[in-house]
């Protein structure tokens, strides 16, 4: 006999409902996150809807078709604008810890970069999430008013100008010129350099020595009354300052070491027996292999050494789904890395980092005229992470969500590789990353 139709249309409610209330739930941004009126700038206005540079900027936004490898997202919003008649939106995402914001800011930066038909895409971290700002062509002006905005700065603050008074022609006494003594400046005292980490030079941008000014300067020459006092020596300047270093908490005994099911789980999937003529699935597959047959890194890392390689994507059904960059660095405290991701812009920044892989592979010194090391000498300070010991032997940390990254040593160079999730079936119906570090 059919159900009546409201007791139907009851059941469905009661079925639907609370699978809708687990489903990729956000709430929604603060105002107060947005550009306000008077902070958007003049050449753009602010438009409905949600306009990203592509499809994948769209889907990284609407959530649902990465939720499985992404840590859930605690509050997310856009702002469109039509700057100068080209349309696009800023998407902000925050989440529950910084350590989540660091995994899916880790997985966003790959996936936005290869957006087809846009610059290179720009992102702002915040404490707790950060902003993808989706236009084909970021606007200089946008970029600049979202940069005051996250510093504190007022856009309208400007250091105000004091009227200095015209002099009084009447006023002035004439008298013969006479030689005049310079009055002997005080000396300055040597300025006092910042305690920094004792890193070594690969990572620290040389600090000026500071020098001291001269106890007197006698004049030789005789100069006019009128005429205005020689400068002063200028005193030294300071060092800039040294950023403050984050200190992740500890990680309590050890990790449980990788299933060695999860490797052999991704080399069948990639089909690593056959192999073919893909230059990077063969790539992986070696990769595969040597993480496979790896030993326990010698410890402590070696504090302020760069250690620099490729790192593959591989998702649930075994395809490559991203390649971009890793950096692995020691710090003084043995129980702590700096571990990042490193995006390229493209161009140039492309031909520099191959200047670093290739100086790491060959043992040469890092080049010094490098923008792509003046990125890696902010993060270094700012991406830091527990290290452990696993129950096997490899190193191990945890970057953030349900992903542990477990390194190994394979000849000249180390191997990480990591799964996602807490057990065997969760880790091979995941996404995996791989990479060699030199």
């Amino acid at each position: 006999m059919p159900l009546p139709v409201m007791n139907v249309r009851r059941w469905i409610v009661a079925v639907a409902l609370p699978m809708l209330a687990g489903y990729s739930y956000a709430a929604a941004l603060p105002a107060s996150e947005k550009l306000s009126a008077g902070e958007i700038p003049g050449e753009c206005r602010a438009v409905a809807g949600v306009h990203t540079a592509g499809p994948k900027a769209a889907m990284l936004f609407d959530y649902g078709r990465y939720a499985s490898v992404l840590p859930p997202v605690a509050a997310k919003g856009a702002q469109s604008l039509d700057c100068d008649g080209q349309l696009g939106s800023l998407l902000f995402f925050e989440y529950n810890s910084p350590q989540d914001r660091d995994q899916a800011e880790l997985f966003a930066k790959p996936v936005i970069s290869h957006e087809e038909g846009a610059a290179a895409s720009e992102m702002r971290e915040t404490p707790l999430g950060f902003i993808v700002i989706s236009f084909k062509q970021p606007p200089a002006e946008l970029l600049a008013a979202l940069d005051r905005k996250l510093s504190g700065e007022s856009p309208m603050a400007a250091a105000p100008v004091s009227p200095v008074a015209a002099p009084n022609p009447l006023t002035v006494a004439v008298t013969p010129p006479v030689p005049a003594q310079i009055p002997t400046p005080p000396p300055v005292a040597p300025v006092e350099k910042p305690a920094v980490e004792n890193v070594p030079p690969a990572l620290v941008k040389p600090v000026p020595m500071a020098t001291t000014a001269p106890a007197s300067v006698v004049q030789t020459k005789p100069i006019s009354a009128f005429a205005p006092p020689p400068p002063l020596p200028r005193p030294a300047e300071p060092a800039p300052p040294v950023p403050l270093a984050t200190v992740p908490p500890p990680i309590s005994g050890t990790i449980s070491e990788i299933d060695p099911a999860v490797v052999s789980a991704y080399a069948s999937k990639m089909n690593c027996e056959g192999e073919g003529n893909n230059p990077q699935i063969v790539a992986v597959c070696k990769l595969l292999k040597e993480f496979t047959n790896g030993t326990r890194p010698a410890t402590p890392l070696q504090p302020g050494f760069l250690r620099l390689g490729p790192i593959y994507t591989i998702d649930s059904y075994g395809r490559l789904v991203d390649l971009h960059y890793d950096a692995l660095i020691g710090t003084t405290n043995p129980r702590v890395v700096a571990f990042f991701s490193i995006i390229s812009g493209g161009g140039q920044e492309d031909f520099e980092l191959q200047q670093l892989m290739d100086a790491r592979k060959t043992g040469k010194e890092l080049p010094g005229n490098n923008s792509v090391l003046t990125k890696i000498r902010q993060l270094y300070y700012r991406k830091r992470f527990s290290l452990a010991l696993s129950t096997g032997v490899s190193l191990a940390l945890k970057p953030g969500g349900l992903r542990v990254v477990y390194v190994r040593q394979a000849g000249n160079h180390l191997i990480i590789a990591g799964p996602s999730g807490k057990t065997l079936d969760e880790q091979t119906r995941s996404s995996f990353v791989i990479a060699p570090l030199y």
